[in-house]
Formats: C-alpha cells, sequence, structure tokens
C-alpha cells in the first residue's frame, strides 16, 4: 500500500509541469511575419530577464510562460 501511495504521488510530480508569469515591459514593435500577416513584437520581462514574443492582436500585459 506505501509503494502504492508512494508512486501515485511521484506520478502527480512528474505530470506537473512549472509555469511562471512575465509581464509586458511596454516597448513594442509592428513587425510582418513570415505568412504576411502584421503583428506586435512585444518586450516581456521574468527574473531580470528580457525577451520579444510576436503576436497578431494586441500585447497582453502578462503572458505564462514554461
Amino acid at each position: 500500500m506505501k509503494k502504492l501511495l508512494l508512486a501515485i504521488t511521484l506520478l502527480m510530480f512528474a505530470n506537473s509541469s512549472f509555469s511562471a508569469t512575465a509581464y509586458f515591459t511596454g516597448r513594442q514593435v509592428q513587425v510582418q511575419t513570415i505568412t504576411y500577416q502584421y503583428g506586435w513584437n512585444c518586450e516581456y520581462r521574468y527574473a531580470g530577464r528580457t525577451f520579444w514574443q510576436v503576436f497578431t492582436g494586441f500585447c497582453p500585459t502578462q503572458i505564462e510562460i514554461q
């Protein structure tokens, strides 16, 4: 019984993925995608680092990253 509970607990943690929230810095640049659509290249900050993400509509104030 203890082994079964331990196995179930380990499977629960193995299947869970870590996710965090990145916040929009306010910097955005209009871009054209490879499919010739126009979108926005938006700058986000997480844990002291910045990165860019492209969206076709608008820049969300926060996004979930994994």
